[in-house]
């Protein structure tokens, strides 16, 4: 390597140097964080973040909507969580429910309606069976700790801490619990029986978690204090579930869905059959109809077709009628004593007069001709009486 080579590697090398001194000195790497709005999705699902963090265990998850699920239950080894439950259930729909986790399901719900003491009902037939009704004290003066209430799923296990609206509560009957958490905003005095949040029950080999309210299980809450844990803890009461359904949504799809997802094949037909039905419909049947001439008809050719209509729709002789009537007048108007005669006296006197036979003067002044060739000679005889001349003699 020469000299020259050398001295130009070394300033290539420095001006690297330069550059990256530079870069360095005037940018600082730093961390931003941008907050954006809720997917689509999220603000669709309520459930979503739970769905995530127990698919984040292990869990296989998946979160529906609508009653679909209540056609058809899951396996026992299945947990169902239902955001609110549903107000009109059907009774036979209570029952196969019931008997689902009466063979080792577990139903996870909240109620959202409260008792009505006055009628003695809640909207929610199976669980007023059960004797679990849920209450408010809107009179209750909470502050912003309200609410917070500490819970232990075991003796051995740490204590947590969730936090409900603390203006409800349940209340169950005399029945064995697992699991509860209790509202310390109501003390003993406030209320005839324990108010509860979240209480779990066995109901034959299954289990029945109810609480007050979920906000602590939606995408907005789930995140704060113990909330995740809990939900994990519920849904892992006795085993790990098979699979967890998250019904987020109670309102039925649209009519529109239910036909795509059940009766894609009866959809598709039908809409093949209306667009074949369109195409035939935009097809030619038949001649084409042919162009009307707008121009305008000259006199000659307007008589002709005005002729043509009267003979076709019989209105011939009724013209015929009066033109014989027309010329016949004149003839009598310039000759007077033509008044005066009788019928075949004034035929005579015409015939003489204009020089045509008396049987062609009394037949295109008196007779009714069918034939179109007879009419036409009638006419022509008309025009020459007209005119006072005989058709075989020339006009002077």
């Amino acid at each position: 390597m020469t000299n020259k080579h050398r001295l130009i590697l070394l300033l290539n090398v420095l001006l690297v140097v330069l550059i990256a001194s530079w870069f360095f000195n005037n940018f600082t790497r730093v961390t931003k964080t941008v907050r954006l709005d809720q997917s689509p999705a999220a603000r669709r699902n309520s459930l979503l973040a739970a769905q995530r963090f127990l698919q984040s265990l292990g869990h296989q998850v998946e979160s529906i909507h609508g009653r679909e699920i209540l056609t058809k239950l899951p396996v026992t080894d299945d947990v169902i969580v239902i955001k609110h439950f549903f107000t009109s259930l059907a009774k036979d729909k209570e029952i196969t429910l019931l008997e689902w986790v009466a063979d080792g399901g577990h139903l996870v719900t909240s109620l959202g309606k409260d008792y009505d003491m006055d009628t003695h009902s809640s909207g929610y037939s199976l669980f007023d069976t059960l004797k679990v009704h849920r209450h408010s004290d809107t009179d209750l003066d909470a502050d912003a700790d309200t609410g917070k209430q500490l819970f232990q799923y075991y003796e051995d296990w740490e204590t947590g801490t969730v936090k409900f609206d603390p203006d409800v509560y349940l209340h169950i009957g005399d029945r064995e619990t697992e699991f509860t958490i209790t509202n310390s905003s109501l003390n003993d005095s406030d209320t005839e029986k324990t108010p509860y949040h979240l209480v779990q029950f066995n109901y034959g080999q299954g289990l029945i978690t109810l609480s007050s309210d979920n906000a602590f299980l939606t995408n907005k809450s789930i995140g704060d204090h113990d909330h995740a844990w809990l939900l994990s803890l519920i849904v892992e009461t006795n085993q790990d579930p098979a699979k967890i359904w998250l019904l987020y949504d109670l309102d039925m799809p649209s009519l529109w869905n239910l036909l795509i997802k059940h009766a894609a094949p009866i959809v598709s037909s039908v809409a093949i059959a209306l667009l074949l039905w369109l195409w035939m419909t935009m097809q030619r049947s038949g001649p084409l109809v042919e162009t009307i001439e707008t121009r305008r008809r000259d006199i000659l050719e307007h008589l002709n077709m005005r002729s043509q209509f009267l003979w076709c729709y019989g209105k011939h002789q009724e013209t015929l009628a009066k033109t014989q009537q027309n010329i016949l007048e004149k003839w009598q108007q310039h000759y007077p004593l033509l008044l005066k005669l009788n019928i075949d006296e004034q035929m005579e006197w015409i015939s003489k007069q204009s020089g045509l036979d008396l049987t062609s003067t009394r037949q295109a002044l008196l007779e009714t001709l069918v034939e179109s060739n007879d009419l036409i000679i009638q006419a022509q005889r008309l025009q020459y009486l007209q005119a006072g001349y005989p058709p075989n003699k020339p006009a002077r």
